[in-house]
């Protein structure tokens, strides 16, 4: 089934060159989309003056505060997420795809070349690209139902450009799809019942509004170096543990 998704994917990815590379930079082109949902959802709380749109978006009152603190808490699932798929690749040294099946591709061969040997030792198992987005699209969800069906869509688009370009096979995405959707659920849990978590998350977000220069400032150096997959995180780490570390 992995061959035939992948095959599938490939073939309509290859359609001409341009195609192929707007699938090659949608995939770090998306991790700038999801800083942009994240700064979304940060302004999408509802002030005390729009009671009666608050009944659209679920059963709990999500005000501003509310929406405020799972924004943070989502955002700490991120990382974990992130570094969990990293973790699992180390464990899991699956080849990826343009590294050892034919596949169709409509550029020049130098190009493509160039692009394996940058990225093709890194393991396959998960996809960190759908790790990420389903974190998004089940944060999202939590927030709204219409956006978050239009974010898994979005998801699914782009990890089927990332099968279709070799970067993963289809079972790759399944699992990062899995693990995303799981820590994001696992985070929301232990908000509800961790109360030093919830304490943390609401202090953090209260901070936001006693020092918002300061904050903001953070906040928007934290979402650059998410929009570049954690370069900074993993630099820390690759000192940390006194040795490089791929992200």
């Amino acid at each position: 089934m992995d061959n035939i998704v992948f095959n599938a994917a490939n073939h309509v990815v290859a359609y001409s060159w341009q195609v192929f590379f707007f699938a090659l930079d949608s995939a770090e082109a998306s991790w700038l989309l999801a800083a942009v949902a994240f700064v979304a959802m940060w302004f999408a709380g509802i002030s005390d003056t729009q009671n009666a749109y608050i009944q659209n978006l679920g059963k709990e009152k999500k005000d501003q505060t509310s929406v405020r603190s799972h924004v943070i808490l989502f955002f700490f699932a991120m990382p974990v997420a992130f570094v969990s798929a990293r973790a699992l690749q180390h464990f899991f040294p699956r080849q990826r795809p343009m590294a050892i099946a034919p596949m169709e591709i409509p550029i020049d061969p130098a190009i493509w070349d160039t692009i394996k040997a940058s990225i093709s030792t890194q393991g396959s198992f998960p996809s960190d690209h759908a790790v990420m987005w389903f974190v998004m699209a089940t944060s999202i969800l939590w927030l709204s139902r219409p956006a978050g069906i239009m974010a898994i869509v979005l998801a699914v688009i782009v990890s089927v450009l990332r099968v279709g370009t070799g970067f993963h096979w289809p079972s790759d995405i399944a699992g990062g799809a899995v693990l995303g959707v799981s820590i994001t659920i696992a985070a929301l849990w232990a908000f509800r019942k961790i109360q030093p978590l919830k304490n943390l998350v609401y202090y953090i977000v209260g901070l936001f509004d006693r020092y918002p220069v300061v904050m903001y400032a953070v906040g928007f150096l934290i979402l650059l170096d998410f929009s570049r997959k954690f370069a900074g995180l993993f630099g820390f780490l690759a000192i940390v543990l006194g040795k490089s570390v791929s992200h």
